[in-house]
């Protein structure tokens, strides 16, 4: 049986052979749409998709459509080069499905899934659109920038005013891409496109991962648009980066303030992710001398934490903590992550900023760019920037207490007024009555006076001796930053989290050995699990033999015309 691992292997020489042979087809043959521009004297073609805007020429009409027999006289064929950005996955299925009348992924064939996830994958590949180091872009790690799609709290939306640019995990790449499968994961965790042990496709749970993810990605897509939500592939950059992911680990659980006993009485399991969609659910033999597997299970926690830090690093993004448990390890562990000679600060800000009720994607993106907010992230790094991290702690603390009074004090009041009679309230939203803070990790490195956490869209890629490195700057730099004093737990900020109650009460471990395992409280997110009431055709009726039996797969077609090219391809890969 082949292995994941074979298929990218054989997928990558394939594609390397394909880019060496001449090209003998017409161009035609490889275009699915082409540019065509009529000589108005000449008699344009009939067009199927409508007049697109941009210039023409004098007399000429410019459209674009599908290739024919009849129009070959006036087509106009630029085959395009390679994209310098990565098509977004909400491109892609606008093209994909422009000429299908069915969206619904419970109906469409399994080999058009396959189809489409290849498409998805090889948009990816280039770097993301509307990235850019410039904007400060920030990571909310612990399950936040992971299902950006349930986010529905007033505390998470409110902070896209709050900070330039937000990074979100593509959770359709993510789901389609082989490398996950080279990388240890929780059982429970979200499965995939392919099953490598059945070697076949998860076909039913991909169909309602994939209802589910579109329905999430367009309701954000005018934040997408704005370029204040950036969706990025994250898992084959877990795999490619999975050597100094391990390191950081391996310092992590050295580090005393994260020794298991502190750890656990601090903490409860369901507080700590250990996947994009499972928090606790530690599995225990019971037994004496829990110790151990307590620890094992730590080290899974500090794992997804580790990739998660690393995934902001490398987009150039700021990993930013919204919850309590998050902001721990920042504190206590994030200075592990940088060089010995780097020196690292806490400062945080005493300002209250309000938090607004009523706001939907659309409004965040129509006030995000307004400038009492926008000015107010300006002052907000410069303020930051230029932090006298090489000084005392209390020098900090003065520093920041002047610059919130001078820079943004005056912001925030802005922002209030805003809400009660300005244009927030114009247009809907209000103010809630929470509020939060904010907190950052500064660091500087002393030998050099310049950061020791730089971003940049290359920040992370190798990291020498498990450390992370990258260019210098003149000036402090924010490493990790922070959400606090609101009080919100990720079930009040994320809709469809299902707690689990568990089989015991937090890390208690049964000590007499026995035949049951110990399951720990947690909760989960079930986006992947087929619902019955939507799968007309799960129950296969009729004839049940042979290929023209109904699909397994529900999607009331049969196996021949729906799944069959899909199992025996394998999984899904780049194409050439």
């Amino acid at each position: 049986m082949r292995t994941i691992a074979d298929y990218l292997s054989e997928t990558r020489a394939l594609n390397g052979q394909r880019q060496q042979m001449p090209q003998r087809r017409s161009d035609l043959a490889f275009c699915k749409w082409v540019h065509v521009v009529g000589d108005a004297e000449v008699g344009q073609p009939p067009a199927i998709e409508a007049a697109r805007d941009g210039p023409a020429g004098p007399g000429q009409a410019e459209r674009w459509q599908r290739p024919s027999r009849l129009s070959v006289a006036f087509l106009k064929i630029e085959r395009p080069e390679r994209r310098a950005r990565m098509s977004s996955t909400l491109e892609i299925l606008d093209d994909f499905f422009a000429l299908r009348n069915d969206e619904d992924f419970s109906r469409v064939p399994g080999r058009t899934i396959r189809e489409f996830g290849s498409q998805v994958l090889t948009g990816s590949q280039a770097d993301p659109a509307h990235l850019s180091p410039d904007r400060q872009p920030v990571y909310i790690g612990g399950w936040p920038s992971a299902n950006f799609g349930l986010v529905h709290g007033d505390l998470l939306l409110t902070s896209l005013l709050y900070n330039e640019q937000l990074l979100i995990r593509d959770p359709i790449v993510d789901w389609f891409a082989p490398e996950q499968h080279l990388v240890e994961h929780a059982l429970a965790a979200r499965p995939g496109y392919w099953d490598p042990e059945a070697n076949q496709p998860h076909m039913r749970e991909t169909r309602q991962f994939l209802n589910v993810a579109v329905t999430q990605l367009r309701a954000l897509r005018p934040l997408i648009d704005a370029g204040i939500v950036v969706p990025v592939p994250t898992a084959r950059r877990v795999y490619e980066q999975r050597v100094p992911i391990r390191r950081l680990v391996d310092r992590l659980v050295k580090n005393p303030d994260l020794a298991p006993g502190a750890y656990t009485a601090a903490y409860s399991p369901a507080d700590i992710p250990v996947e994009d969609n499972v928090r606790g659910m530690f599995i225990f033999a019971s037994g004496p001398n829990p110790e151990p597997r307590i620890a094992e299970s730590l080290r899974r926690g500090l794992t997804y934490f580790a990739r998660e830090f690393l995934i902001a690093a490398s987009y150039g993004a700021t990993y930013t903590a919204a919850f309590d448990h998050e902001l721990f390890l920042c504190r206590t562990g994030v200075r592990d992550f940088v060089r010995p000679a780097t020196r690292t600060s806490e400062a945080i800000l005493q300002s209250d900023l309000p938090i607004f009720s009523g706001l939907t994607p659309q409004l965040i993106a129509e006030v995000h760019d307004d400038d009492m907010f926008g000015q107010f992230r300006a002052d907000l790094h410069e303020l930051f920037q230029n932090a006298p991290v090489d000084g005392t702690q209390s020098d900090l603390a003065a520093y920041v207490s002047d610059q919130e009074r001078i820079l943004l004090q005056p912001k925030l009041d802005d922002a209030r007024k805003a809400a009660e009679r300005g244009i927030l309230q114009r247009i809907g939203a209000g103010l809630n009555a929470g509020k939060f803070g904010i907190a950052a990790g500064l660091a500087i490195d002393l030998a050099l006076q310049s950061p020791g956490l730089a971003t940049g869209l290359n920040v992370a890629r190798e990291m020498a001796n498990g450390f992370l490195d990258a260019p210098r700057e003149q000036g402090s730099q924010r490493i990790w930053s922070s959400l606090i004093r609101h009080h919100r737990s990720v079930g009040a900020e994320m809709r469809d989290v299902r707690p689990k109650p568990g089989s015991t009460t937090g890390w208690a471990v049964p000590p007499e050995p026995s035949m049951n395992l110990t399951i720990t409280p947690g909760t989960i997110i079930h986006d992947f699990v087929p619902r019955p009431d939507l799968e007309p055709y799960a129950t296969p009726s009729g004839y049940t033999g042979g290929d023209y039996r109904p699909c397994p797969c529900g999607s009331g077609l049969r196996y021949r015309f729906c799944c069959k090219e899909a199992d025996r391809r394998g999984p899904v890969v780049v194409s050439a």
